[in-house]
């Protein structure tokens, strides 16, 4: 929700998980505040609409680049816009967010060489944002876990669990350090580690 109100350029977000359809009823209390549209779409059906609808990201970015939204035919961005789930040509670029949920048992995370292992490698080229809910650690390849930015820990964690997490982070704070702040945190708090930063807090 925050990423949606301060980034003018985010225009997507896309719901991934088994069912293809919303089945969480947090996300449905909150969806409301969500400025963008919300697509459902199946992990099996993931890789085709996510390929789909780069193609389409490509498209619009190669018209904003040479400065001829003037010149795109009305059919083809009519075309376009409903692709991209915008109105018009005025965003410099478009921002998708993508949700995995229940990214543990995605056999497309599990495979080192899946499309969506292979997107998440590039997201700076893409303007794509990934969010992937886990229950385990080890659901996440070793590919994903060197690319991720910034991760949040919720509370019910074992020390086990919770030790095996942590050293396979980019943090700055030593084991004890982050310990310590965990077992801080309330009912609803959370752990946020900002893996580029080296920075831990509660939130």
């Amino acid at each position: 929700i925050s990423v949606l109100r301060n980034d003018p350029n985010t225009h997507l977000l896309v719901y991934i998980n088994e069912k293809g359809e919303c089945d969480d009823d947090t996300f449905e209390r909150f969806q409301e505040l969500i400025d963008a549209d919300v697509v459902f779409v199946k992990y099996q059906d993931a890789e085709q609409f996510l390929k789909k609808l780069l193609d389409y990201k490509m498209i619009y970015n190669k018209i904003k680049d040479n400065h001829c939204e003037g010149e795109v035919p009305e059919n083809v961005s009519k075309e376009l816009f409903q692709e991209l789930h915008i109105g018009d040509f005025s965003r410099n670029h478009l921002h998708t967010l993508i949700l995995l949920e229940d990214a543990t048992n995605s056999k497309q995370l599990r495979k080192q060489d899946s499309y969506i292992n292979d997107l998440l490698t590039r997201c700076a080229h893409t303007q794509f944002s990934f969010f992937i809910i886990i229950h385990y650690w080890k659901a996440l390849t070793t590919n994903i876990k060197a690319n991720l930015s910034t991760i949040y820990i919720f509370g019910g964690y074992s020390r086990q669990q919770l030790q095996y997490m942590i050293y396979q982070m980019n943090t700055g704070d030593s084991y004890r350090e982050l310990l310590q702040k965990y077992s801080k945190l309330n009912r609803y708090g959370k752990l946020m580690i900002d893996c580029n930063a080296q920075e831990t807090m509660i939130c």
